[in-house]
């Protein structure tokens, strides 16, 4: 504290006015050393594919399900995969036919 002993009074209003301009970013500095355990960076929402503006509702749904099928079968959640299946059995009938190339 002999620090402060040897500032007149100027410098002491300057340092004041300084951690009080500051203070928004101290107190985030703070905040963030005291959390431990959250995560900061997110994993990024699913991206839904791009299904036309004039597109039915449950044509937008099935589009979801895909990507969500394909998600899941990114991160090789097999039990994810087979739940998600028995949505639309007959999408998972259709996906298997174009690519065994039985295609109609």
């Amino acid at each position: 504290m002999e620090f402060l002993k040897n500032l007149d009074t100027f410098q002491i209003v300057l340092l004041a006015g300084g951690i009080l301009l500051l203070w928004p970013v101290i107190s985030q500095w703070i905040i963030k050393a005291f959390k431990i355990g959250v995560n900061d960076n997110p994993s990024p929402s699913p991206v839904i594919p791009n299904v036309s503006s004039n597109a039915t509702p449950l044509s937008k749904r099935v589009a979801a399900w895909e990507n969500l099928i394909l998600l899941c079968e990114e991160e090789q959640l097999d039990s994810a995969i087979k739940e998600l299946q028995k949505v639309f059995p007959l999408l998972v009938a259709v996906k298997s036919q174009k690519t065994n190339g039985k295609e109609t």
